[in-house]
């Protein structure tokens, strides 16, 4: 078989999507290598035989990688440019060369629908998976990180977050979510994992555990994190997949998040808890994109939370039907098969 490479970015994310990727090829008998430095053409050649390179497409940073694809298809390396985005990325900013002749495929049918509108041609899309075997090995870790919070927290239902300080995961808007329900659901906790940054946003507020190593923890660590919760709250109002959404259903943790595309895409309205969108608007954030920002009321919010406390307390077998539907969602999503979509394209 053929060696692989897979190119990305050194984002805590991006990695573990591409070792997702070489997981899956691994498992169909290709050799593979994962970096997270472009490679140059010619030595590029004497490394793999096939490129898969993963990165956001946002045309501040896009440009060496989109070159690293053209050099690397002269030199005979059949690649693919395998993309994400939360937003439209700014026309402005793209140059005519960087819509021909390369084979984009995306992560989400959200994501493609952005690309397209800012002329960025798409041929198909891919949804990240989720190693499963991964899931398996943690899961005793899981619940015992389970029972240690809620006897640290003193509390019946854990509610966790993780996600960075980037303004599209709304964490200041957030935090006024997890005050007022603190103060109203007595037997609640919250798990916020994020950068060290986030963490004045929850000082002070009882029944808060906030965890700093965001992006520094083991990815198995990590997941072993999302499957302790019995809810995963996602706050992001702008997102191009939204990959702990995924993971959490793996473990059969129900997900909140706000009712949009593509977080509607992979999960399922009956084992999940949407929050109304009361406004849309595009965000620059001083970057290559105009996010697209879904905005939702504090309020509603607070409420799916409640009404996600009121199941687990009072309507148990209700959460055990949401948590075997999400793990049965997760299966479609199992890494080792999905990400296998992608060869066709770098034949």
């Amino acid at each position: 078989m053929p060696t692989l490479g897979i190119i990305t970015g050194k984002a805590t994310s991006l990695v573990n999507v591409a070792n997702d990727i070489a997981y899956a090829f691994r498992n169909k008998g290709y050799e593979t290598i994962v970096s997270v430095e472009r490679i140059i053409h010619f030595r590029a050649k004497e490394m793999f035989d096939k490129a898969i390179i993963f990165m956001v497409f946002d045309p501040f940073y896009i440009a060496p990688y989109l070159l690293n694809y053209l050099n690397y298809n002269r030199y005979g390396i059949k690649t693919v440019m395998y993309i994400d985005t939360a937003g439209k990325p700014k026309p402005y900013l793209i140059r005519d060369w960087m819509k021909k002749g390369i084979k984009y495929v995306s992560n989400s049918n959200f994501s493609r629908s952005m690309l397209v509108e800012a002329g960025i041609p798409v041929l198909d899309v891919v949804y990240h998976g989720i190693n499963l075997e991964d899931v398996e090995v943690v899961k005793n870790d899981a619940e015992d990180l389970k029972n240690e919070f809620k006897e640290r927290l003193g509390v019946n239902v854990l509610f966790g977050t993780v996600c960075t300080n980037h303004p599209k995961k709304n964490l200041r808007v957030f935090s006024n979510v997890v005050r007022k329900c603190v103060e109203r659901l007595r037997d609640a906790g919250f798990v916020i994992v994020s950068k060290p940054e986030a963490e004045p946003l929850f000082k002070g507020v009882k029944n808060v555990v906030f965890d700093d190593s965001m992006g520094k923890m083991p990815r198995l660590e990590s997941l072993a994190l999302i499957g302790s919760f019995d809810y995963l709250i996602h706050p992001s109002i702008s997102e191009g997949f939204g990959m702990p959404v995924l993971e959490a259903q793996a473990f059969g943790v129900p997900p909140i998040h706000g009712d949009y595309a593509p977080l509607t895409e992979i999960s399922l309205k009956e084992a999940s808890l949407r929050v109304a969108i009361s406004r849309i608007d595009f965000n620059n954030f001083e970057e290559g994109i105009f996010y697209k920002c879904h905005h939702y009321e504090v309020e509603d919010m607070v409420e799916q939370v409640e009404k996600a406390y009121d199941i687990y307390n009072s309507m148990h077998e209700d959460y055990v039907e949401m948590s075997s539907k999400c793990l049965e969602n997760a299966k479609r999503f199992d890494a080792k098969n999905i990400y296998l979509r992608l060869e066709k394209y770098i034949q």
